[in-house]
């Protein structure tokens, strides 16, 4: 693409904009906050318009995060001589700007505006991609954002040549990508060796195979979770900011502020109690506590506020993990968006050994292509990647409740023996783990209920637990409990006089939730959202956008639904096809009772809090645990057993009926279908688990660009993004 060089005039502001210094303006006018330059060539004649950069000047904001809000959104426009104006599918007397989805006819992008920031790959676009053959002698830059809006302005140039750029980040992925359908591929020497073979490792080969193996898990491992870690201190930092919808003031920090109550020995945050809320003879009315925000009154947005004092109604576990031991040690509050990789990197850790752990207990025979496969799998459907992309107060106990949880089931698991026994002690810790979530994530103690099917062999046949020969690991199962949950309850008692009150009822949100009904008649649409609504797509990056949640009850912009989002999940709607080979690894139970959990947990979320994506942590680990074990049963059946067993069942009827002659040819022809057919469903279910892996990997990746966590633009390339070239 050619480009004519542009020579800039002098540069007028419109009346609408407000010089601060520094490159820093003030919109004072919505109609005429504008930047106009006037350009020529190098000859003194009009310019044809191909590309504009924008670039910004001085810095917006004192703090770090008010500065990570700041993107400047302008429009840009062309001025177009009378003479050339007749070229444009337009009245002649038409205006002489001309804007970007004007040039590209009456099929244009109107949604054509440039949303830049400091970084040089987020200040340039194309003009006139669809017809640009007319020439300008001006350009015009409108500001968006509404009055007293700050924008950063520091300088324009037209026709800027996009620099080639290739990215290191962009490569790599693209590279893991390739090499994930290289190494899962159907014909894989992955599927080849079986789980049980590399543990018993019976020759020199298989040492070395089984060590590698052990290796790329410890990596594996080690680089999820430090991309945990990245990924959440990537997120958005918050200070204290007016919320002009709700008229109610957002205070990110309570996390913070509880370690800091706390440590000085009471149990409700530091913060001021406006006297307009005391007044009011229902301080927990929504309508009446907007009107008196917009009047200046300060209110604290999802506080919980009882007898004159705000608290936090969030789980104090994380707190007592975390927050307050940093800040007794370092003697500085922790970032929540540190805290959150932290659990979001023991997550991983824990949920990648338990699913070794569960494959090599009940499906040994299971081949380590698969295992890997279960692995990744597992970890994307828990929802892990949202929390990291929302580095908000709001996923603090849910990811802090899924790291107990896994790391209660894998000690839960490991307890039991070989010869049908439990170690108490590994009983007694999984038990303490899952007690933990009492004060983190009260809905995550619904996994107590998978601990009849998990231990079904050690209850009912070995007699290990509930008996007098296993009352050590009975009391190990119970009496964590005790010590763990009697101090959180009476937490709550010295807050809200009760033991079983976390105060969510107390909450200063969108409604007053200590009046709040529930209505069945929205439930469906709830489930749908939350479970079952498509994901949409679109054309540029991040190629995935919000869906429509809108709904008469709370709710929040989704990426969609569970299952639309987690396809690997699915397996667990399907269990009941594979129902007798699940029966066989003793796990049945498992799945149809935690599929069972997730809808429960999935139903009283929707009815007490709404819809949003940040619930589906709540049974996410419930659907993916039983899509596991459902996999693996497919597997087993689809692979080899069930068509080897159909084949020579027909292969016997058919030998009856044959002369000795006939058999040989007819075994011939058998063993030939048994291999085209086992050939055929094997490589089907192969494809069909890593397809399910890889929209999972690509749908929650992209969708920690959809949830403006990390703005879309800040990445977005105008020339391509797959060849990581970027501009």
């Amino acid at each position: 693409m050619s480009l004519t060089p542009a020579v800039n005039g002098t540069v007028t502001y419109g009346e609408g904009l407000k010089d601060l210094g520094n490159g820093i303006y003030e919109i004072v006018g919505d109609d005429d906050a504008t930047v106009t330059v006037p350009i020529s060539s190098p000859d003194g004649g009009p310019v044809v318009v191909k590309t504009f950069r924008v670039m910004s000047g001085g810095v917006i904001g004192e703090t770090s995060a008010e500065q990570a809000r700041q993107k400047q959104e302008v429009s840009f426009a062309i001025e177009v001589p009378t003479s050339d104006l007749t070229q444009l599918d337009s009245d002649k007397n038409a205006m002489s700007w001309v804007s970007p989805s004007a040039s590209d006819g009456a099929w244009g992008d109107f949604s054509r505006t440039l949303t830049y920031t400091s970084m040089p790959s987020t200040q340039y676009m194309f003009f006139g991609q669809t017809r640009g053959t007319y020439h300008a002698d001006a350009v015009r830059l409108a500001f968006s954002g509404g009055v007293g809006t700050r924008v950063s302005f520091g300088g324009l140039v037209v026709n800027a040549t996009i620099p080639f750029r290739i990215s290191a980040v962009r490569v790599l992925l693209e590279l893991a990508v390739m090499l994930f359908l290289i190494a899962f591929r159907p014909s894989s020497q992955l599927y080849r060796l079986s789980w049980r073979e590399l543990k018993e490792a019976a020759t020199g080969r298989l040492r070395c195979l089984r060590g590698t193996e052990m290796a790329a898990m410890v990596l594996f491992t080690v680089l999820s979770g430090i991309a945990m870690l990245l990924m959440a201190r990537r997120g958005p930092a918050e200070d204290v900011y007016f919320n002009a919808v709700f008229n109610h003031w957002v205070e990110p920090y309570q996390y913070q502020l509880l370690a800091d109550s706390l440590i000085h020995g009471h149990t409700w945050l530091d913060l001021p109690v406006d006297d307009a809320l005391k007044a009011l003879s229902n301080p927990y009315a929504y309508a009446d506590r907007y009107t008196l925000g917009s009047e200046g009154h300060v209110f604290y947005f999802d506080h919980a506020y009882y007898d004159g004092h705000y608290y936090s109604y969030f789980g104090v576990v994380p707190c007592l993990l975390l927050f307050v031991p940093f800040q007794l040690i370092l003697g500085r509050s922790l970032p929540t968006c540190t805290a959150i990789g932290i659990f979001a990197a023991i997550a991983i850790v824990m949920t990648t050994l338990l699913v070794r752990r569960l494959i090599r207990d009940y499906a040994p025979n299971t081949s380590v292509g698969f295992v890997w496969l279960a692995m990744i799998g597992v970890n994307l459907g828990l929802n892990i990647t949202y929390y990291c992309s929302h580095t908000t107060f709001y996923s603090v106990p849910i990811i802090c409740s899924i790291a107990l949880t896994m790391t209660g089931l894998y000690c839960w698991q490991c307890s039991k023996k070989r010869d049908g026994s439990v170690s108490p002690w590994l009983v007694a810790l999984g038990s303490l783990f899952i007690a933990l979530n009492f004060g983190s994530r009260p809905q995550f103690l619904i996994v107590c209920v998978l601990a009849f099917p998990l231990f079904s062999q050690q209850i009912l046949r070995h007699r290990a637990l509930f008996s007098k020969r296993g009352w050590r690991a009975t009391v190990g199962a119970f009496a964590p409990f005790i010590v763990a949950v009697l101090p959180l309850a009476y937490y709550n008692y010295i807050r809200f006089g009760s033991w079983l009150n976390f105060g969510q009822n107390y909450n200063l949100t969108g409604f007053d939730m200590t009046a709040h009904t529930l209505s069945v008649y929205r439930l469906p649409f709830q489930l749908f959202t939350q479970m079952f609504q498509p994901f949409a797509t679109k054309s540029n990056f991040p190629f995935f956008t919000a869906t429509n949640t809108t709904l008469g009850a709370p709710n929040e912009p989704s990426e969609g639904g569970y299952f639309a989002l987690v396809p690997l999940a699915l397996f667990a709607l399907f269990a009941w096809i594979v129902r007798r080979r699940l029966s066989r690894m003793h796990t049945w139970s498992f799945v149809w009772i935690s599929v069972l959990c997730g809808f429960v947990v999935c139903v009283v979320d929707s009815l007490q809090c709404g819809t949003a994506m940040r619930y589906y942590g709540d049974f996410a680990f419930l659907m993916i645990l039983a899509a596991l074990f459902s996999m693996l049963a497919f597997v087993q059946v689809l692979a080899s057993v069930s068509v080897a067993r159909t084949i020579d069942a027909e292969s016997d009827e058919h030998r009856g009926r044959s002369n000795w002659t006939g058999v040989a040819t007819a075994n011939s022809d058998i063993a030939s279908a048994i291999g085209s057919l086992q050939r055929v469903s094997f490589t089907t279910t192969v494809v069909v688990v890593e397809t399910a892996v890889l929209v999972s990997a690509v749908v929650l990746g992209l969708g920690f660009f959809v949830s403006s966590s990390i703005a879309a633009n800040t990445y977005y390339s105008t020339m391509s993004w797959f060849v990581g070239i970027c501009g």
